[in-house]
Order: structure tokens, then C-alpha cells, then sequence
């Protein structure tokens, strides 16, 4: 039930409040940021948020930033991106986010390859990054570019983090493949 509110407010707050009072968004430049308080429901038997949490958190950081991204973009480009599924992720845990503590999940797109592409996503909790997460998102429509969704006149080149992010994804993906 929880989820379902947070989803409800961050759709209320990223199309109605931010579309009326804020500019929309350029993903690929600037930080998306949506401000969260750690719940007792938010947390493990360890009293400090749970792995899954941190997962659910950045549905809503990436939710954010397609909201105020798709506001933009109209036609083809914009019902391509609303085929966009997780495919991949990589997490890095600093420190532990502990019960009723505030904390912001911060969004930016950082590379694009064809019909994926990548966010980093960081939570920072009190001036800290406590978590860095990169995400691999791809079109199911296997006709999009992601670099025009974004308004790029080419595709945006993946830091060396992305990079070998992405190479390990390749390589597990490959033995996926030759399991089923």
C-alpha cells in the first residue's frame, strides 16, 4: 500500500506541481532530485533501509525523470519511451540509511546506445552520497533512439563507470542466453 501512495504523490508531484511551477527537465545535463523519508515499513530486522527499498526508491528517481522528460516530447518519440523496461543494474552501498531519516534519490541519464540507455542514480542522506546505482534501460520498441528522446543530436558517449558496467552486463548476458 505504501507503494502505491509514493507512486500517486510522485505522479501528482511530477505532472501537476513541478509541471506548473517548474521548467521541465534536461535529463542528460542536469540532476532530477525527489526528496524521500525513510519508513519503519522501509526497513530490515538491521533497523536501516533494506536492499529492496533502495530499488523501490529508484523506480520513483527514474519515474521523475520520464515524467518531466515526456512532457516534452510529443508523437512517435514520446509513445517509443513509454515502452522503456529495467534491464540491468549495478548498485554500490556507503552507508546505511537508518529510520525516519530523510534522504534524496538524485537522477541523471548518462549515456545512450541505440534503444538503451543508462541513469546514474544516487541517494544522499545528510550532504552524503550513502548509495550510487547505475541502471540499463531499454526500449522494448526495438525501433526507437533513445539519444532523439532526449533532444541529443547524437548519442551521449558512456563515462568509463558505464562502460565496463556495461561489458559485464554484455558477458552475463551472453551466458543468460546460452542457459535458456
Amino acid at each position: 500500500m505504501l507503494y502505491w501512495f509514493r507512486w500517486l504523490w510522485c505522479m501528482i508531484r511530477t505532472f501537476l506541481i513541478d509541471k506548473a511551477f517548474a521548467k521541465p527537465c534536461d535529463a542528460t545535463k542536469e540532476w532530477s532530485v525527489v526528496h524521500f523519508i525513510c519508513t519503519p515499513f522501509d526497513c530490515d530486522e538491521y533497523l536501516h533501509m533494506n536492499n529492496c527499498s533502495y530499488f523501490h526508491f529508484m523506480e520513483f528517481g527514474r519515474r521523475n525523470v520520464f515524467g518531466k522528460t515526456l512532457r516534452c516530447i510529443d508523437g512517435e518519440l514520446g509513445r517509443q519511451m513509454r515502452t522503456a523496461v529495467a534491464a540491468g543494474h549495478y548498485i554500490r552501498y556507503r552507508m546505511s540509511i537508518m529510520p525516519f531519516q530523510r534522504f534524496q534519490v538524485h537522477t541523471k541519464v548518462v549515456a545512450t546506445r541505440g534503444r538503451t540507455f543508462w541513469f546514474e542514480q544516487r541517494f544522499v542522506a545528510n550532504g552524503k552520497v550513502v548509495c550510487q546505482a547505475i541502471n540499463k534501460t531499454t526500449l522494448i520498441d526495438k525501433s526507437g533512439e533513445m539519444y532523439k528522446i532526449f533532444g541529443l543530436d547524437e548519442e551521449l558517449v558512456p563515462p568509463r563507470h558505464v562502460e565496463l558496467f556495461s561489458e559485464v552486463d554484455q558477458f552475463a548476458s551472453e551466458i543468460l542466453k546460452k542457459d535458456i
